[in-house]
């Protein structure tokens, strides 16, 4: 790029989307008023060398989006019939269906090459990149360019993606569904409210950056809370001093129960406490929490399914001084028995395991110390005892409807029952399956309200057996010797391990369904005792 001041080297992408704007007429998505056409440029205006001047900027960003007449999207030259997805997107959009309108919108069935075009559109690096949602949430109007074609946003609208996300069979499945967020939290943006900054964190965590710290940095404009300064973008300290700094943060805010929720051992961050999630890598969600969208304090909503201590206060503090994280709560069992992991596993593979592991875990008990019979307590378990959307099932009568799966929730465990025979036939005449038989069929459908929350609930996840006879569902890392922590505050109880570094602290490995003291029961418990817990 030629300057008066001299020559500045940019990326091939960047040279083509100058020349492309230079280039360009005016079209209904972009009409240029002022002559010469000023341009921002991050890679150009910011100087990349100078991070004390790209620690500033970034809080200047969120400014210069919202006032930007347009926000062009460069996406690159057309290729992978590109003009047939973006024709294909602004048709579902118009149409505003779902998967059921399909037929009706005289769109191309679901293995024409229109659908895979759109896939390759929307797994193109610019949808995985962090700081698009800035540019796109914060942008007044947003104009995508492809080789010769100009799109407004409004055109793919987040109703269409919907409609390819329940296609299920397209390879840019994740992609899509990040599309479809962020025009969620778009929608949230226009009523003029902004999320906090650790929902943001959690809610874009599966998107890409070039430097670790972007993940942190790139969502700063978009947060309700990030007026403290140990939030200010930082390029030159150490990447887990900065991530300390913010979990610190997050602890005086009171936030410190959010964070636990998403926080364990990981062996890909070592350098963090077991307490600290490690913001800059996707992780996967959680099966106890909800996802994040439109809500304000996931805990609360935990609160409404789980009550674990009882709804008492958290009482959490981080000592600068040790870089311990003190909580108050009690450690109430130790895990026995753990089962077998799922890894690379089909969903037939999936489905066989979680009942063996049942059988083999739970089925082999004589009682339970709740009372509850054990062939109830084993199916409540794989489904941490509630509905596929969160609807909680504990005191829900025999004769109650869920609205949720369309059925009696006593049916639940006829449900089970099938899925566990099905599972059986599978194992032992794999053929069968795909025969005609009535059996067969009646089984497929009766298994189904179970199934998908039991793929949901159970994924990742260990079932484990502890000393003191309950069950429950714990974090993959999960070891026999661990210990069951309550943690006032927290809706639901923790895994933490003895540690092997400091004396009389322990380590976060994860949140877990233990079933039989969701409900604060073991706090009544005489046994328990009430006492500080040091994690690091």
């Amino acid at each position: 790029l030629e300057t008066p001041e001299g020559n500045i080297p940019i990326t091939s992408s960047l040279n083509d989307a100058l020349k492309r704007l230079r280039s360009m007429n005016e079209t209904p998505h972009m009409q240029f008023n002022h002559d010469p056409l000023i341009i921002w440029v991050d890679a150009v205006c910011i100087n990349q060398e100078d991070n004390r001047e790209k620690s500033q900027q970034i809080r200047l960003m969120s400014q210069i989006y919202k006032l930007a007449l347009y926000v062009a999207v460069y996406l690159g030259n057309e290729a992978d019939d590109s003009q047939l997805a973006i024709q294909l997107l602004g048709k579902l959009a118009l149409a505003n269906i779902g998967l059921g309108g399909l037929e009706a919108a005289v769109l191309p069935p679901t293995l024409a090459k229109e659908w895979e075009s759109v896939a390759s559109l929307l797994d193109r690096p610019w949808f995985r990149r962090v700081w698009i949602i800035q540019e796109f949430i914060v942008g007044a109007q947003v104009a995508m360019i492809c080789g010769e074609i100009i799109t407004g946003w409004e055109d793919s609208d987040y109703r269409g993606t919907e409609g390819l996300r329940k296609q299920s069979r397209l390879n840019a499945l994740n992609a899509i569904i990040r599309i479809g967020r962020e025009r969620i939290q778009s929608s949230v943006l226009e009523h003029g409210e902004k999320s906090p900054l650790l929902t943001l964190l959690k809610l874009f965590s599966v998107t890409e950056a070039t430097q670790p710290r972007d993940h942190l940095f790139a969502l700063l404009g978009l947060a309700s809370d990030t007026e403290d300064k140990s939030f200010d973008p930082d390029y030159e300290a150490p990447l887990g001093e900065i991530i300390r700094r913010y979990a610190a943060t997050f602890v005086q805010k009171g936030r410190a129960i959010e964070m636990l929720l998403d926080a364990g051992i990981s062996p890909a961050a070592p350098q963090l406490p077991s307490w600290v999630p490690d913001w800059t890598r996707s992780a996967p969600q959680p099966f106890l929490i909800p996802d994040p969208i439109g809500m304000k304090n996931q805990s609360s909503n935990l609160n409404a399914i789980y009550h674990a201590s009882a709804n008492l206060p958290p009482k959490i503090q981080y000592d600068t001084a040790t870089d311990l994280l003190v909580i108050e709560g009690g450690i109430v069992d130790r895990v026995g028995q753990i089962g077998q992991r799922d890894d690379e596993m089909d969903i037939l593979g999936r489905l066989s395991l979680y009942i063996s592991d049942a059988e083999n875990i739970i089925g082999t008990l004589s009682s339970y110390p709740t009372g509850e019979d054990v062939s109830e307590v084993e199916w409540r378990t794989l489904i941490a005892n509630r509905t596929k959307t969160l609807r909680d099932l504990q005191g829900i009568g025999s004769n109650a409807w869920d609205g949720d799966l369309s059925e009696p929730t006593a049916q639940l465990g006829e449900a089970y029952k099938a899925l566990k025979l099905f599972c059986w036939v599978v194992e032992n005449n794999p053929g069968y399956i795909f025969s005609s038989d009535e059996r067969i069929a009646f089984l497929q459908t009766t298994k189904k309200p179970y199934e998908q929350p039991l793929l949901d609930t159970r994924s990742g996840r260990l079932l484990c057996r502890t000393e003191g006879g309950y069950v429950g569902l714990v974090p993959r890392h999960t070891q026999a010797g661990d210990l069951v922590c309550i943690v006032y505050g927290s809706p639901v109880p923790f895994i933490v391990r003895e540690s092997d570094e400091r004396e009389g602290a322990h380590r976060v490995v994860g949140e877990c369904y233990i079933h039989g003291i969701m409900r604060g029961e073991a706090l009544q418990s005489k046994q328990f005792e009430e006492r500080k817990i040091y994690m690091h």
